[in-house]
């Protein structure tokens, strides 16, 4: 399936691209994952590659409210298979497939910077969200 106009689903939930800034959103698809990987005496070079290529997403969001930040939690939240790892399933647009493909990621821990506070907001500055698959 070709692009279909969005980039990254959490447990089936589309992340909305007012979450994501643009020219932050970065996807490393089916990195190629090393067993062992050595030149020969001829300087060839000669590797063993296991079968599973895991990917690595990774965005920005613009500067948000507490409550659009509070939502996007709240989607990644209801994605999570295991709350205490931050298991959850994506499914992301793959560019050298030109297709989606779903997989088991974990999220890092997300750091939050305080841009303003106001009676009844807080802005943050943009936050980095990162999703590396199992």
């Amino acid at each position: 399936m070709a692009f279909a106009g969005w980039l990254v689903k959490a447990g089936g939930i589309e992340i909305p691209m007012k979450y994501i800034k643009y020219r932050t959103y970065i996807v490393a698809p089916n990195q190629r994952l090393d067993i062992a990987a050595e030149r020969v005496a001829t300087g060839v070079l000669e590797r063993t590659v296991v079968d599973h290529a895991p990917s690595k997403i990774e965005f920005t969001t613009p500067n948000l409210s507490n409550h659009a930040i509070a939502d996007l939690n709240a989607i990644l939240r209801a994605a999570f298979t295991n709350t205490r790892e931050r298991r959850l399933t994506l499914t992301y647009y793959a560019p050298d497939l030109d297709g989606y493909q779903t997989g088991e990621f974990y999220m890092p821990d997300t750091v939050y910077t305080i841009y303003s506070v106001n009676a009844n907001t807080i802005l943050y500055e943009p936050v980095r969200f990162a999703f590396i698959e199992y």
